[in-house]
């Protein structure tokens, strides 16, 4: 660490906490100045412990702080990157709806798949801000919307089939369970998506992105294969059957055990 003082300038000594802003600027590149002022702002994080001024502490917990945050500009891109993604698979799931009902449901009305598809692509948009919450540790909100998610759709499903909707009651309860989802949480990570200004220059690419990419999409083919077995070999009575069965043997797992596991994590 190299400490000068501009001419001129007296006393000709440096801050106390040039330590600080060294490790901000080192640990963080995008940081471009610091506005340092002594204060307590509501809505700014602080450190756990109030460590001296001008400690190693200090300027560790501050530069932690700072890294945590999310800059706005991956941020921006992956919402953009997951909207445009889930986007393409819903028309592509769209545009294969007629084979996809020929091969696994045995002539089912395609545009009941048409319909689904739209899940697709709310799901896509909820990707970002539902791993901000889970970020934050709020799984609390997330249990909260999943259970009123859960709970809208399958009224409104079990409405749709007594008034003789028949398979379509299927797809009203996976398109409202979705969108109640995806609107949700967005509404509830609202206060979680970065205000600062972007960063003009390159951004850090952090490790474990792709991997990350690839278990979830690997995860993601694992929940939905089944179904399509599921539905080649019996109808559609017995797939929505089968689907909810599986929801409800799962929901320790899904409501708990990940939870927690993602807690320790």
């Amino acid at each position: 660490m190299v400490l000068s003082v501009p001419p001129g300038i007296e006393p000709r000594r440096v801050s106390v906490d040039a330590i600080e802003h060294w490790m901000i600027y080192q640990e963080n590149p995008d940081v471009k100045a610091i506005l340092h002022v002594h204060a307590w702002m509501e809505g700014i994080p602080a450190t756990e412990i109030n460590f001296p001024c001008g400690t190693a502490e200090l300027a560790r917990s501050v530069a932690a702080l700072i890294a945590a945050e999310p800059d706005p500009a991956p941020v921006r891109r992956s919402l953009i990157r997951t909207a445009v993604a889930g986007a393409a698979a819903t028309v592509a799931f769209a545009a294969l709806a007629a084979p996809i009902a020929r091969v696994f449901t045995g002539g089912l009305d395609s545009d009941v798949l048409r319909v689904i598809a739209v899940t697709v692509g709310l799901a896509a948009v909820s990707i970002v801000p539902n791993a901000l919450l889970s970020k934050h540790l709020r799984f609390k909100a997330v249990a909260k919307i999943t259970i009123a998610a859960a709970a809208v759709a399958s009224v409104a499903a079990i409405v749709a089939a007594a008034l003789g909707a028949g398979v379509w009651s299927l797809a009203i309860r996976l398109v409202v369970n979705q969108l109640l989802l995806t609107s949700l949480t967005w509404l509830a990570a609202r206060d979680l998506l970065p205000r600062r200004t972007s960063s003009t220059g390159p951004v850090r690419k952090r490790p474990g992105g792709t991997a990350f990419l690839m278990v979830a999409g690997a995860g993601a083919v694992a929940w939905t294969c089944d179904n399509l077995v599921v539905g080649a070999f019996t109808n559609p009575t017995q797939l929505g059957l089968y689907a909810l069965a599986f929801s409800l043997a799962y929901a320790p797992l899904t409501q708990v055990s990940w939870t927690v596991g993602h807690v320790l994590r």
